[in-house]
């Protein structure tokens, strides 16, 4: 069966809270990444949740490029294990 959304995106930020990486939910902002996360040393990674599977659309494919060529990092996760290598992967 696969896991709703919400329920990943519920259960990677009380895992990344648990280990003290707070993060933010960006609310009405069409095309953009889910939650910011704080990694310390003034670095935020931005996740986009997903399906498994699933793949953004056109308009966050856009947002994301623009983060990315603004040198932040964005991620699309669609299960908590690759959430948890890539948080691990990127503590400071």
């Amino acid at each position: 069966m696969q896991i709703l959304e919400s329920k990943l995106e519920r259960d990677c930020v009380e895992w990344a809270s648990s280990i003290g990486y707070p993060s933010f939910k960006i609310q009405k902002k069409k095309g953009w990444p889910d939650r910011g996360f704080l990694m310390g040393n003034e670095r935020v990674i931005f996740v986009e949740f997903k399906r498994e599977n699933e793949v953004p659309g056109e308009l966050q494919d856009h947002i994301h490029k623009m983060l990315s060529d603004l040198d932040y990092e964005v991620w699309v996760i669609d299960n908590k294990e690759y959430f948890e290598n890539v948080l691990l992967n990127n503590c400071p």
